[in-house]
């Protein structure tokens, strides 16, 4: 049991490390004292270390699962090497950068995991850490005690996103003072999509599951921040703080899709020309210059076609909803909302499936609150 335990908890970590792996490189490349890519290595390092740990738990648990899965993606990679050489450097890159360290190993140890409690438990936990994490980083780049040569950064707002939403749905006051500052130090470093994701989430919240109390004390910190705006922004100009989303709100171009528009167009030509097969995985960056088209939609029937590409995408939405329509309380249907809209919504308006962290997490999730789902059946 007390092996059962460590094991459990040692998949947790691995499967949840990206978020606090990917602060934890923003902050190494903010000291100045190594390159950006030196830091992007250094976190490639720690997940290989990492996934290299889950290993030792793996093997034990479930050694067929991690050969037929490791055989399978190189067997995958291979047919799409050989038979569309386009993609050839973007399959290599995506695979040796993260589909074998990072993907893999994230979804093999949620699966793996045997205490789904024990793992929940483990989840609210790092994010607390994580938020910390993203709070102290914060601070030290606004109060300008980091070399960065830029506040905004995207991968600050993704990797805060699924922490925040899980302290949104915590009782405790400290969980609520963490997802204010953790939210306030996105809209000022980071993008306006995981933002949009997090209000969206709060006002589904508290409109479906809260009373009238709470609803009470939504329309009350709505209008509480309405009138603390004009000192925000007097504090932001004060620090000469450049805020992409205040910028883009203030210009009103708050809704300005950034270009992707014309991306979509190109795609939707490329897909028209070959609808049935694809052009193979990563295909996108073929035709945009090396360029994500920042959907997954789009980028699923690039990549395999219209028909397997919606037949992938039918099974996530098919198997999002039977783990939550089967989710017997409240806590763990929200869960599945939460990992959800953290891994799969941010894909429809930016970044890749092939490198998103959280996506990877989505998948390794459903698998293991399907299969606990599967225990708890059997045991009634």
């Amino acid at each position: 049991m007390v092996n059962n335990k460590t094991g459990d908890i040692v998949l947790a970590c691995v499967s949840l490390a990206q978020s606090p792996l990917m602060i934890l490189q923003l902050f190494i490349t903010g000291t100045g004292i190594v390159t950006e890519d030196m830091a992007s290595l250094l976190r490639l390092l720690c997940s290989a270390l990492l996934g290299g740990l889950s290993f030792v738990y793996l093997i034990r648990r479930n050694f067929f699962l991690l050969l037929v899965a490791y055989l399978s993606s190189f067997s995958v990679l291979t047919y799409y090497l050989l038979f569309f050489e386009a993609t050839e450097p973007f399959i290599l890159d995506g695979a040796l950068k993260f589909t074998l360290p990072i993907s893999l190993p994230t979804v093999l140890s949620l699966f793996c995991i045997k205490d789904y409690n024990l793992f929940k438990r483990v989840l609210y936990q790092f994010s607390r850490i994580i938020c910390v994490i993203g709070i102290l980083y914060g601070i030290l780049n606004v109060t300008g005690l980091l070399a960065v040569t830029s506040f905004y950064s995207m991968s600050y707002s993704y990797a805060l996103l699924l922490p925040i939403m899980l302290l949104v749905i915590s009782k405790s006051i400290i969980d609520k003072i963490l997802v204010f500052f953790s939210f306030i130090l996105i809209f000022i470093m980071g993008s306006r999509g995981p933002l949009g994701i997090i209000l969206a989430f709060i006002i589904l919240y508290i409109f479906i599951v809260g009373n009238l109390k709470m609803r009470i004390i939504l329309l009350m910190c709505f209008i509480t921040i309405l009138l603390l705006v004009p000192y925000f922004l007097k504090l932001i100009e004060a620090f000469d703080i450049q805020s992409r989303t205040l910028i883009l709100l203030m210009d009103g171009a708050l809704d300005s899709d950034s270009g992707r528009s014309d991306i979509y167009n190109i795609i939707w030509e490329k897909i028209a020309e070959n609808p049935f097969w694809g052009y193979g995985i990563g295909a996108d960056r073929t035709f945009l210059d090396g360029a994500y088209v920042h959907n997954i939609i789009l980028e699923f029937w690039i990549d395999f076609g219209l028909f397997i590409g919606s037949f992938f995408l039918f099974l996530l939405f098919f198997k999002t909803w039977n783990v939550f329509r089967l989710s017997s309380i409240k806590y763990d249907k929200l869960l599945v909302l939460i990992v959800f809209l953290a891994g799969f919504v941010p894909l429809l308006f930016s970044g890749s499936y092939l490198i998103f962290f959280n996506f990877s997490f989505l998948i390794g999730f459903l698998l293991l609150a399907s299969k606990s789902q599967r225990i708890v059946c059997k045991l009634m």
